[in-house]
């Protein structure tokens, strides 16, 4: 039996009315068009006017219609919503059905108390929630209940703005951008007429100075994020919390987890530092942003905090199998960066050789230092691939309940990042097994596991020893 039905938040005509607000372009462009003419261009403008306000009317009156066609309940085991003016649309999902429910209140919402609800369930898309509604902000707790948790994670303040730091690897690449700014300005300076030379120098400042700005903006909106996170758990769910001006709260299945990811980049590599993930449907979609458990700790901070929040996940010191990189797959890892180095000297030098000594001599300093800077990413990638190449495989436990699930544990690179990743075999869709006409010969291949959650994920591990009875257990 379904319960009284409810309205949205009237905030929510603004939202729809701000989707459409692409259509002022046409009383924007028209203004425009005769502010622009002299003779007699406000009065003209001024007697159509009345075509933007009746535009603006009936924008207006769209959302407003919008607003009040939209009805939703919150029943004991089922969540019903209805909207639609033109093309109506209804939704029921089953609160069992349900892996993530986000509540989500920006600071303007506070002041006409309304809240944001998003739910998720595993048939939703990668982009968007199943079920979204801004509702009152006293009825939340119909949906999203924080009672019962017991276990509470929240990390030190040091912690989040390393994070923020790494979560978008700020600082390799600001200081990247500013060296090589820096040194262009100077170079090019050096070898232009004596006028412009002041000229340059200032422009080079400026730009350095906005590269600085915008890094530190984005660090900053991280770190306002994610200030105030912590992780609580329950018997059957994982409770999230973060936000220091907008809030944002989630609830989890843990039934519903689909992975946990253990990750580390350079910086956090050679700190001896780890951030870890889990990929719960739903979490983390909103804001688009990382679905964050530990932003940063030693393996043995991390292991005691995923031990109390996730401990079925922590299974992967016992191991009844591994299967690591051939040592002939090594170039595999290296290759692609060490490659595109080679052509990359190669053809600097050629140039330089060739073209630049002889005929600009003036460009050799320049020339030189754009080479280097070419070669320095790739470089980093290769360190990234020699690392992972150590660490990398295929790491699992055999349960010996028949009936039980396979606990599996792999390591793999991804861009500049160093990936632990551990699931359930039941979490795994499908498994691709890769090999190349050089793979063949050396009897290694490349083993892509494809995840649930979200539109699905993928992990590929590369250059393991080829073992046909090896994908037999993953199904088991």
């Amino acid at each position: 039996i379904r319960k009284k039905m409810g309205r949205a938040h009237p905030i929510t005509i603004l939202q729809k009315f701000y989707k459409k607000i692409a259509f002022l372009l046409i009383p924007t462009v028209r203004g425009m068009y005769f502010l622009i003419r002299n003779n007699g261009g406000f009065k003209e403008w001024l007697s159509g006017v009345w075509i933007d306000v009746l535009l603006l009317l009936i924008l207006i009156i769209i959302a407003i219609y919008n607003w009040k066609n939209i009805r939703y309940s919150i029943g004991k085991n089922v969540i019903y919503l209805k909207k639609g003016v033109l093309f109506k649309s209804e939704k029921n999902i089953k609160r069992n059905n349900i892996t993530t429910i986000t509540y989500h209140r920006p600071v303007f919402f506070r002041f006409i108390n309304a809240v944001n609800i998003f739910i998720d369930t595993e048939g939703g898309g990668k982009n968007h929630s199943d079920m979204y509604v801004t509702i009152s902000a006293a009825k939340k707790t119909e949906i999203l209940a924080t009672d019962g948790y017991s276990k509470i994670y929240s990390p030190k303040l040091h912690e989040i703005l390393f994070f923020s730091f790494c979560v978008t690897d700020a600082v390799a690449s600001t200081i990247y951008t500013v060296l090589l700014i820096n040194r262009m300005g100077k170079i090019i300076g050096l070898n232009i007429l004596t006028e412009f030379i002041s000229f340059l120098s200032k422009a080079t400042e400026y730009l350095i100075f906005a590269v600085i700005i915008v890094q530190v903006l984005g660090i900053m909106r991280n770190f306002l994020y994610y200030s105030k996170f912590f992780v609580r758990r329950s018997d059957t769910c994982l409770y999230f919390e973060n936000g220091f001006f907008s809030k944002t709260k989630s609830v989890c299945k843990i039934e519903t987890v689909n992975f946990l990811d253990r990750r580390q980049n350079l910086i956090s590599f050679f700190l001896g530092l780890d951030m870890a993930f889990v990929q719960c449907t739903g979490y983390g979609k909103v804001r688009k942003k990382e679905a964050l458990l530990i932003p940063a700790g030693t393996k043995s901070t991390v292991d005691t905090c995923i031990k109390m929040l996730l401990p079925e996940f922590q299974k992967a010191e016992a191991k009844t199998f591994s299967v690591k990189p051939s040592n002939k797959a090594f170039l595999r890892y290296v290759r692609l960066p060490l490659i595109v180095c080679g052509i990359i000297i190669t053809l600097g030098i050629g140039a330089i050789c060739m073209i630049i000594e002889p005929h600009f001599a003036e460009w050799l300093q320049l020339a030189k230092f754009s080479v280097f800077m070419a070669v320095v990413p790739f470089v980093l990638f290769a360190i990234v691939r020699t690392v992972a190449f150590k660490k990398a495989g295929i790491f699992g436990i055999t349960s010996r309940d028949e009936y039980a699930k396979n606990f599996i544990t792999i390591c793999y690179y991804k861009g500049l990042n160093i990936h632990t990743v551990s699931f359930y075999s039941d979490k795994i869709s499908h498994i691709s097994v890769r090999q190349s006409i050089f793979q063949r010969k050396n009897k290694t291949c490349d083993i892509i596991f494809f995840t649930g959650g979200d539109g699905g994920y993928k992990h590929k591990v590369t250059g393991l020893h080829y073992n046909k009875e090896l994908l037999f257990f993953f199904f088991s």
